[in-house]
């Protein structure tokens, strides 16, 4: 009698483990704000999405990946999602021990799950559609950090009529040569440029600025992948709905753990619309209400 009950004892406890919900662990760096907001928002996706147990874990910028995988094993975790830059870095080594999903940074497919900050081509192509529909070629210029999402660019190109014109430059300098040389040819009627999440090609301090001014003066549609270039003077940007990119990162991180799902690095495809409406009157492209409606930030107000 007292060999069943233990037997008995036994099978309770398998069945216990195993019917025990996964604890999934979403890991951040310690920011300030505004990048703290977009973390808050991630998180949040990931939690009000989750069917598992999620545990919520802040840690310090530089702390190393041993300490970090050591946070997550005493918490039990099943598998993370590591969020922003650190996280990214970290992966690598934490992949080793458990599943892992990145996001809240433009990471680009390198051995691990997750979703890129970086623009899913469809839905610029879309937007571009919407918001300039005279614009019938596009010029890109990317570095070997966002070369990844060429192809899917030139099909969504192709398959909004549009001609995508992609060229690599791996240093600033290569980057404003290029420009420099685009806009002798470039034609305002038709044509435009694509600012990626590039730190080379669209970087902040030295491109930006240039572009800006060349847009104005030359009277063609910049548009981008980083909300701050719209109230700069780009015509329009998108930016990720960072509630949904966690809604979608706690999604691929419970078919890896349940399903045995096999992810790659996808792009975001949930999007929201910042528009410069002073750039827009520049350049003649009129909004109506209807179309306005959908815009998440409208500059200047």
């Amino acid at each position: 009698m007292k060999k069943y009950w233990i037997l008995i004892s036994l099978c309770l406890c398998f069945v216990c483990k195993f019917s025990t919900a996964a604890n999934i662990v979403v890991a951040y760096p310690a920011v300030k704000e505004p990048y703290r907001a977009v973390f808050d928002l991630i998180v949040q996706g990931v939690e009000e999405n989750a069917s598992e147990s999620v545990l919520p874990l802040e840690f310090n910028q530089g702390i190393g990946s041993d300490a970090l995988l050591a946070e997550l094993v005493e918490l039990n975790a099943d598998a993370a999602i590591l969020l922003g830059g650190y996280g990214f870095k970290y992966a690598h080594e934490i992949v080793k021990h458990m599943p892992v999903m990145v996001g809240g940074y433009p990471i680009k497919p390198n051995g691990f799950g997750g979703v890129s900050m970086t623009n899913d081509p469809e839905i610029v192509f879309s937007e571009l559609d919407k918001l300039a529909p005279h614009i019938k070629r596009v010029y890109m210029v990317y570095s070997q950090a966002t070369e990844w999402i060429i192809p899917r660019a030139q099909s969504a190109a192709n398959k909004n009529g549009v001609k995508l014109i992609a060229t690599r430059a791996d240093t600033i300098k290569a980057a404003m040569t290029y420009y420099d040389q685009l806009f002798k040819r470039i034609d305002p009627k038709q044509d435009s440029i694509w600012l990626t999440l590039d730190t080379v090609t669209a970087n902040d301090q030295v491109v930006l600025p240039y572009l800006l001014e060349a847009s104005w003066m030359r009277k063609f549609v910049l548009f981008s992948s980083k909300p701050t270039h719209a109230k700069r003077g780009a015509l329009f940007a998108l930016f990720p709905d960072n509630y949904q990119l966690g809604k979608r990162l706690i999604l691929m991180a419970e078919n890896t753990l349940n399903k045995n799902h096999i992810y790659k690095v996808e792009p975001m495809d949930k999007f929201q619309v910042a528009v410069n409406l002073r750039a827009a009157a520049h350049l003649g492209v009129q909004y109506d209400e209807n179309l306005k409606r959908d815009m998440h930030i409208i500059v200047p107000r």
